[in-house]
């Protein structure tokens, strides 16, 4: 034997409530019946995450709110836990958050949020991510959907690298010449990579050096491994030559580059000798006498052209110029090999 009582849904997102059943037998004096059933009628709600279940922020937006929305506005306080869970983020990415802790949907209102400041730390790292998970303890609350949201901080921080200085001079025979990229601007916390390349000026590559290095990894120890150029020393006298190597960040929009050009000067280190007679005999019955000379070593063309070049100049000894020879006063190249 039942009966039927019909529940009326008012909608409304209310305290538990209850009503009785009283149970009486007019005319049945030897049934022992339960004088009264009560009958709880538990509050409905439907929990959903507003935000959905990811959220990307800046690292500059300061706050981000994570709100959850009820089917129905509560006709009483709804309260609801929640605990945050660190993925590739850590305690020092979120301030003044307490967790685990509570939020508060209140009366009439179809919302309640916890608002959590992100940390902007002055460091160029990767994006990062945090998950907030919620804890229903109410009788009759459900979710509709997940009931944790992830948030990503994307880094916007920046840093710069380059060379410490924009000029070097090294010996030719210096052999190796290292550098490293000593110029960092900023707190950097995730590898990148510069690419390294050589521009010919008066030097050429091959002939004059060879970049042993084309692309340097910079860890977050800032130590990167040196940029080693290789400097030929040909045995050529010529003049000092320069080159440039010139560097670019290659997988981090973040790292920019400030000296990013380095003049090389290669000073010439090699000298040739002319070796020119120390005296002669000619007779006088020669109308001429022909002095030779040669250099010791190659002499490399000047880099506009023009010749090197010897002055000489006749001066008398107990020989009388315009008597017993005819003074002079000019000007040879000499002979490059």
């Amino acid at each position: 034997m039942c009966v039927n009582i019909t529940i009326l849904d008012d909608n409304a997102a209310e305290p538990d409530e209850y009503f009785m059943i009283n149970w009486v037998a007019p005319n049945a004096s030897n049934v022992i019946i339960t004088p009264a059933t009560i009958v709880t009628i538990e509050r409905q709600i439907e929990v959903s995450l507003a935000n959905g279940t990811d959220v990307t922020v800046s690292e500059e937006t300061d706050m981000v709110r994570v709100c959850l929305q009820v089917n129905t506005p509560p006709l009483s306080t709804v309260e609801i836990g929640y605990n945050i869970t660190f993925g590739t983020a850590d305690t020092s990415d979120i301030i003044r958050v307490p967790y685990p802790g509570t939020i508060n949907i209140t009366t009439n209102e179809s919302y309640g949020c916890l608002s959590i400041v992100i940390n902007s730390d002055s460091i160029v790292e990767h994006t990062e991510n945090f998950t907030v998970v919620f804890i229903l303890n109410i009788n009759g609350a459900t979710y509709s959907g997940d009931n944790d949201i992830t948030i990503y901080i994307e880094d916007s921080s920046a840093a710069t690298v380059g060379f410490e200085n924009a000029t070097v001079s090294v010996q030719e025979n210096v052999d190796i010449y290292s550098t490293t990229l000593e110029n960092v601007i900023g707190m950097v916390d995730v590898d990148f990579y510069v690419s390294v390349m050589a521009k010919n000026g008066s030097a050429v590559a091959g002939s004059d050096f060879i970049l042993n290095s084309t692309y340097a990894m910079i860890p977050w120890t800032l130590s990167p491994p040196a940029i080693r150029v290789s400097i030929i020393d040909d045995n050529i006298v010529e003049q000092d030559e320069t080159f440039v190597i010139t560097l670019s960040v290659i997988n981090n929009i973040r790292i920019t580059t400030n000296i990013s050009e380095l003049e090389i000067t290669i000073v010439d280190n090699d000298r040739s000798v002319l070796s020119t007679p120390y005296s002669t005999e000619i007779p006088e019955s020669n109308s001429i006498v022909q002095l030779c000379f040669s250099p010791s070593a190659q002499i490399a063309p000047k880099s506009d052209g023009s010749d090197y070049t010897l002055n000489y100049t006749t001066v008398n000894g107990n020989a009388t110029d315009g008597q017993d020879f005819m003074g002079v006063s000019a000007t040879v190249s000499i002979p490059l090999l």
